[in-house]
This record gives structure tokens, C-alpha cells and sequence, in this order.
């Protein structure tokens, strides 16, 4: 049910557009930037809804050394999923710090200066086509490709 919800977002969107055309294009509303401001519309409303109302993941808090936050969050998920969470099924900030307390991320990368970030961005890249991983990485690449571009010229035939 989630997904057919979801994916009639697509229709919705694209009526709105063509909505949109017709008023500022058919009926002299403005130009191209109006229509533009109009479609973009929905979309910047989505972020700012999603960005205030969408908790960061209670995994990204825990990595960040934030574990009562990703308490309250995975709580919180979990009783919006059914789940009577009591204070014995709870989880608690113990469980959460036994489990990450060797993975926290430091945010040491404010020294770091830009020709290293970019050497280590670089290095990330080209680990995906060395050899062990470079029978996946390809093939991956193929169909992703061949998906996308098979589905754009779908859409535009």
C-alpha cells in the first residue's frame, strides 16, 4: 500500500506541472522563472518539512557520539511501529554506548585542509576499481546505466 501511495506522487507531480504550465505560460503569468519557482515549489516545501518533523537516524547519532538522542529516536520509531515499548523491552543508553563505543566518529576534519580531503576522496574512488572490487563495481555501473537511460527514453518515446 506504501509503495502505490508513494509512487502516485508521480502523477501528482506531473499534473502539477502541466497545471502550472498552463496557467503562466497559457494564461500570461510570467515567464519561464515564474514556472520554474512554481515546480520548485513542492519540493522546497518537502525539505523544510522533512528537514524540521524527519529525527536523524538513531544509527548517525550513535556514530556521532549523540547515544541519548539515538535512544530517544529508536524508542520513539519503535512504538510508532506498534511496539509496546516499556521500560523493560526499552533500549537503553548502556546497550547503545556497549555497542558503539569504538565506532564514534571525531570531527577532526576541521584541520584538514582541502588538498587532503580531495586525495582522500580520490583514494575512495579508485578502491572501487581495484581489482577485487572492480567485478562488481562495473557491472553495477551497467545496469544503472542501462536503467536510467532505458527509463528516460521510455518516458520521452
Amino acid at each position: 500500500l506504501m509503495v502505490t501511495i508513494v509512487a502516485s506522487f508521480w502523477m501528482i507531480g506531473s499534473i502539477y506541472t502541466a497545471v502550472m504550465a498552463i496557467i503562466v505560460f497559457q494564461w500570461n503569468y510570467g515567464g519561464w522563472r515564474t514556472f520554474a519557482l512554481w515546480c520548485a515549489l513542492p519540493s522546497a516545501t518537502g525539505a523544510a518539512l522533512v528537514y524540521y518533523l524527519v529525527p536523524e537516524s538513531p544509527r548517525f547519532s550513535a556514530l556521532h557520539g549523540e547515544f541519548e538522542k539515538a535512544v530517544k529516536v529508536t524508542n520513539m520509531l519503535g512504538s510508532y511501529m506498534g511496539n509496546d515499548v516499556h521500560d523493560d523491552d526499552a533500549l537503553t543508553l548502556e546497550e547503545v554506548q556497549h555497542c558503539y563505543k569504538d565506532s564514534v566518529i571525531e570531527d577532526d576534519d576541521d584541520d584538514e585542509d582541502e588538498k587532503s580531503k580531495m586525495k582522500k576522496a580520490k583514494q575512495s574512488i579508485q578502491t572501487l576499481y581495484t581489482p577485487k572490487m572492480r567485478s562488481t563495481t562495473l557491472p553495477l555501473q551497467a545496469i544503472w546505466f542501462s536503467l536510467s537511460f532505458g527509463s528516460y527514453g521510455l518516458l520521452i518515446w
